[in-house]
């Protein structure tokens, strides 16, 4: 071999090596951040389209009008898929950039703009007012605002949308008809009518610097305006009217119950793949993920790495599972590392078919949510005639966002290999892509094809992301024409070659939006970002180094007087959305990472391995905690809606409620499902949890002797009867620790004979000898370690009897571990000492030996337990019943 070829060798084995032994390299530290953002290079920016659209200074400077209006006009009416800086660090696209350089030309220029665009404006509002087409006066808006129809088009657009509820959209539009006229030129009856208007929407949607600007529009005194049956004529009056909806407004945080107190049910959600990685890279070094839940329609879909899953949040009853690929199968033949994993996202409800979205990284489906069914799915072969992505054999893909639904569109970011991101709207019933954008990006360098975590938030009629690789934008939610981009500075490991620590699984960065901008911690940077939303500006960064996730953003209301934004880490920190100062922190009093949390309206929600913590999000004081046991290390998220709390770490999954809001859906669920096992099981718990232990069982047979009588509910019914045995256990213990040893004995009899035949474990570590024959002995273990074999017969007070071959042998109870016997009547029978002696416990009989009865006291020695019984609970003592003679019975 030459030395040439030794070399390739040499390196081809260090690769390869390099890119399987990654997660065990120690993580690189985190660095500065990039000097300058490596992601603008990757924006979609044509400087042929700069040099032109800078040609129109040149020519209004020479006062040479029309050729400065046609450039400004073939951009607007007909922008390019490019984006142009419009001032230092942000960028927008060539529309947003030519509508400011003609609304700066003096009234010359717009006269003669006016009288070449303005017939067909005026086309276009006729078309819209007669026919009230929204999209004529959307054309009108949008392409031909600086005409002088072009303000009512604005009006009408706004009030089509407001009259739709799409509150957010009239409100932009609104605020672009004030941006637009000059309120001395507009009648008066018409300026404050749009003013009320546009204060409602935004008392509505919770924007108050908007909602201040409309009422000063309004004006002090003037023409009366009636919104509503209400009618306002003052300034006061219009923010007296406005104050209620400004309480209620904006995307309000999500609603828990005012107390989960009660712990419905629990479940372990273990996945195939993490048994793989354990087996490839050991269960201390092997690639982490993270676990999700959703609340949705009473159902919690969780996601595992290979499946998702959908639960009915009342009873646990799986509803459906979905295999999911989570890796790049077409490409690669190994297990993926980092954000290829199975995520679920449930659309929001539309009239027809409900929706949940799952994605597996490199595949993305949206199928039906009551069954799970495939409607259709997405992988890398359907963008093949999507410009730009085109068709590339080599060319590999991750969908690295959540799904965001709104009316008949769903929105997902898309990663490539080549480190490009794109933002797609998608037709939610057929899957056809209605338009795809460039949302920047930067070439991968590390070992493994990484996908960043990104986020998008709907703003109005737009949509804010952060795409994970450099830049945080904001698109048209119709058309996705770019508003603008701002790169930020990314962690100079993201950008270099240096390896990344794979053993902590990756959060998603949401974007959240507080007042008028938007907040994001971008999981490759070290920085908290406040952009404001209508023109991009960056209003405040904060450095924050480490890990933290931000969990959501509050409005003004109640005790809050103005926007916060919570973050967490190794603790909790609330954050002023004016300028990131920290107004209060809340240590978290468990080591450990703390989750996904939630921002609620009552307070901030946050989970740790101990259990759940509510903080008031005015002062960060512990509010309530619900203590739980997750296993140690687990990250553990929370997702709630008005009736659960949900926790969901890697392997576990807890649904917590209030006992009388479950109450209230059980009753619910009983009437449209009179008969479901679920349902009566559920029933059960909480009858345990008040305290109603006789009814609880009643309702646990009942489920019992429901699943039997259905096919395929084997396991069900094994896990009812260890229940039903764990509640015999509960009052047995109590019985016997109040000293009501036959009340105690009557539990522990009908454990022993329960249908299943459950081990249970009494006062003195009884357990069942599994696998063993009635012929058998049985087996006694020392407290010192040591095993005898021999029968059993007979337990007095914490005295043993013992027969070792042949030989009696006692010993006492502190010297025992445990005695292990075969459970069930028969066996205790056979076993008895007492050559058939028996009692009649309220009709129950019970093989024991009678020792003596005195004062009304009966003295029993069973081969499980030694005891005393009040002759009043005795029905009869039976003797006798040997071959050939008949029993006797003794009253």
């Amino acid at each position: 071999m030459n030395p040439q070829d030794k070399k390739i060798l040499l390196g081809v084995v260090v690769a390869v090596s390099a890119a399987f032994l990654c997660p065990y390299i120690p993580p690189a530290r985190a660095g500065e951040l990039e000097s300058q953002p490596s992601s603008v290079r990757f924006l979609p920016i044509d400087p042929n389209v700069s040099d032109e659209i800078a040609l129109v200074d040149r020519f209004a400077a020479r006062q040479e009008w029309l050729k400065a209006i046609e450039i400004c006009q073939k951009y607007i009416a007909r922008p390019a898929n490019t984006v142009v800086e419009v001032r230092k660090g942000v960028y927008a696209s060539a529309r947003v950039l030519c509508a400011k350089k003609l609304a700066a030309l003096p009234q010359p220029a717009k006269l003669q703009y006016r009288t070449l665009y303005g017939p067909e404006a005026e086309r276009l509002y006729h078309r819209a007012v007669n026919e009230r087409d929204a999209a004529a006066a959307r054309t009108l808006a949008s392409e031909f605002a600086f005409t002088s129809r072009g303000p009512d088009g604005m009006n009408l657009l706004a009030q089509f949308l407001f009259e739709k509820g799409e509150v957010r959209g009239a409100l932009g539009w609104w605020l672009c008809w004030m941006d637009r006229v000059d309120a001395a030129s507009v009648p008066e009856p018409e300026r404050r009518l749009v003013a009320a208007k546009a204060a409602v929407a935004a008392a509505e949607v919770g924007n108050h610097s908007a909602l201040k600007r409309a009422v000063e529009l309004f004006g002090d005194r003037g023409t009366a305006v009636r919104i509503g049956g209400t009618k306002i004529v003052r300034s006061e009056e219009l923010e007296e009217f406005a104050a209620p909806l400004w309480m209620k407004a904006g995307d309000k945080p999500p609603a828990v119950p005012a107390g989960f107190d009660f712990v419905r049910w629990a479940a372990r959600c273990r996945s195939g793949y993490a048994r793989r990685i354990d087996r490839y890279y050991g269960s201390s070094g092997r690639i982490t993920y993270s676990c999700h839940g959703d609340l949705s329609g009473g159902v919690l879909y969780v996601n595992t790495p290979d499946a998702a899953q959908a639960f009915d949040a009342l009873t646990g009853r799986v509803l459906w599972r979905r295999a999911v690929t989570n890796y790049d199968n077409d490409y690669y033949r190994s297990v993926r590392p980092l954000n290829f994993y199975c995520r679920v996202y449930p659309a929001a409800d539309r009239p027809g078919r409900r929706t949940v979205f799952v994605s597996g990284g490199a595949r993305l489906a949206a199928c039906d949510a009551e069954t799970g069914h495939e409607i259709w799915s997405k992988n890398c072969n359907s963008f093949a005639a999507v410009d730009p992505i085109g068709r590339d054999q080599a060319l590999r893909i991750a969908f690295s966002s959540p799904v965001l639904c709104r009316q008949d569109k769903a929105y997902v970011m898309l990663e490539t290999s080549r480190g490009q991101v794109y933002l797609l709207a998608f037709d939610r019933s057929d899957g056809g892509v209605v338009w795809c954008t460039s949302a920047g990006g930067s070439m991968p360098k590390s070992g493994y094809r990484t996908s960043f975590p990104s986020s998008i938030v709907r703003v109005g009629s737009g949509l804010v992301f952060c795409n994970g690789r450099g830049v945080i934008g904001n698109c048209d939610g119709a058309t996705g024409e770019i508003r603008w981009l701002v790169p930020y500075r990314r962690q100079k490991r993201f950008v270099t070659n240096q390896r990344l620590d794979l053993s902590h699984g990756r959060n998603y960065c949401p974007v959240v939006v507080a007042g008028d901008c938007v907040v994001c911690r971008p999981a490759d940077s070290q920085q908290v970002i406040s952009i404001r939303i209508s023109d991009g500006e960056v209003t405040w960064r904060k450095d924050m180094p480490g890990e933290w996730r931000l969990l959501g953003a509050l409005g003004p209301g109640g005790d809050l007087e103005s926007e916060r934004v919570i973050i967490a880490g190794k603790d909790v920190r609330c954050l002023s959305a004016d300028n990131g100062s920290i107004l209060w922190t809340w240590p978290v009093p468990e080591p450990g990472p703390v989750g996904l949390g939630r921002v609620t309206d009552r307070g901030v929600l946050v989970a740790t391995n101990g259990g759940v913590w509510v903080l008031g999000a005015a002062s960060g004081e512990l509010v309530r905690f619900a203590p739980l046991d997750f296993p140690g290390g687990e990250m553990v998220n929370v997702c709630c809606d008005r009736d659960s709390v949900a926790l969901v770490s890697e392997n576990s999954v807890c649904v917590l409620g209030s006992s009388a809001g479950t109450s209230k859906l059980l009753e619910s669920a009983a009437a449209h499902y009179p008969r479901d096992p679920w349902v009566a099981a559920m029933e059960a718990r909480l009858l345990r949890s008040q305290g109603n232990n006789e009814q609880a069982l009643q309702r646990l047979a009942e489920a019992v002797e429901r699943v039997k009588r259905q096919s395929g509910g084997r396991k069900l019914a094994a896990s009812l009867e260890r229940e039903t045995v764990d509640l015999y256990r509960q009052l047995y213990a109590a019985e016997w620790a109040a000293g009501r040893r036959v009340a105690a004995f009557r539990w522990m009899h009908k454990a022993l004979h329960s249908p299943g035949q459950i081990p249970y474990e009494c006062r003195l570590g009884y357990r069942e000898e599994t696998g063993r024959e009635p012929s058998e002995p049985h087996k006694l273990v020392m407290a010192s370690g040591d095993h005898l074999s021999g029968r059993l017969t007979g337990i007095r007070g914490d005295a043993v009897t013992f027969v070792v071959k042949g030989k009696p042998w006692g010993g006492g109870g502190a010297g025992i571990d445990r005695v292990i016997i075969k459970q069930g009547f028969e066996a205790a029978k056979r076993d008895s000492p007492s050559g058939g002696r028996g009692i009649l416990v309220n009709g129950d009989p019970i093989t024991c030996g009678v020792e003596w009865l005195h004062n009304g006291v009966l003295r029993v020695n069973a081969s499980f337990a030694g005891f005393e019984l009040d002759l009043s609970e005795v029905s009869a003592i039976i003797f006798g019943g040997a071959a050939g003679k008949a029993p006797v019975e003794v009253v």
